[in-house]
């Protein structure tokens, strides 16, 4: 009898790992780069940002690679464990992913910092205006930031956000969670927008990639 259950067992065994069988998933990746080499570069980071997120959710080993064909766009290639983890890798392909500035109405005092969300106001810079997110190093400071660049209407939306709100607070939303701030101290401004002080250049190159792959390029699976 003891044999008996041991060989039932030992076959329902190898019929639960028939079924949990590797699936793998093909994906369109349009990329919106500004030239020919960050297309490249954009295309390296989808690969990141996926083994992440996979990563983030308790899946084991992700494979993952992409291979640009080199016309703006690019197949990304994911070997997904079972049906479980693909379904879970459509749904982090198909997150929304939203990005823009807003303005805190009011000048900030010496008072603890306490976020309150109403007290931000959109000031008409999207992610539709971002075309490129890159980290950036100073090698005389050591310092790491972020350099946020913007076409036409962007750069000029925000050199009349400057002008108009010196003293307050411009800060950076992504998902829309607060993810950065920095005090606007003069008109001055750039064709960018630089973030200073950024803890580490893993933290800064997490954050560029999240924020290109987001913005510039579309995901779709290949049926």
């Amino acid at each position: 009898m003891k044999r008996g259950l041991l060989i039932i067992g030992t076959t329902s065994l190898l019929l639960l790992a028939a079924c949990a069988k590797e699936t793998t998933l093909k994906f369109d990746v349009t990329l919106r780069a500004p030239d020919a080499s960050k297309a490249m570069v954009l295309a390296e980071a989808v690969e990141r940002v996926m083994v992440r997120k996979m990563t983030a959710q308790n899946i084991e080993k992700p494979m993952v690679s992409v291979v640009p064909d080199g016309s703006g766009s690019a197949i990304l290639t994911i070997d997904a464990p079972d049906e479980n983890a693909a379904d879970v890798v459509r749904t982090l392909v198909n997150e929304q992913f939203t990005f823009d500035l807003r303005i805190e109405d009011t000048v900030p005092s010496e008072q603890e910092d306490k976020f309150d969300p109403a007290r931000w106001q959109p000031a008409g810079i999207t992610g539709a205006l971002v075309t490129w997110v890159q980290a950036v190093g100073n090698r005389e400071t050591n310092e790491i930031g972020i350099d946020l660049t913007f076409n036409e209407t962007g750069r000029m939306r925000l050199k009349s956000i400057f002008t108009d709100n010196v003293g307050k607070n411009i800060g950076i939303f992504v998902r829309g969670l607060l993810v950065s701030k920095m005090n606007i101290l003069n008109s001055d401004i750039g064709d960018t927008l630089s973030i200073s002080g950024v803890p580490s250049a893993a933290i800064a190159e997490v954050f560029a990639d999240d924020v290109d792959v987001g913005l510039l390029t579309t995901i779709r699976e290949i049926r």
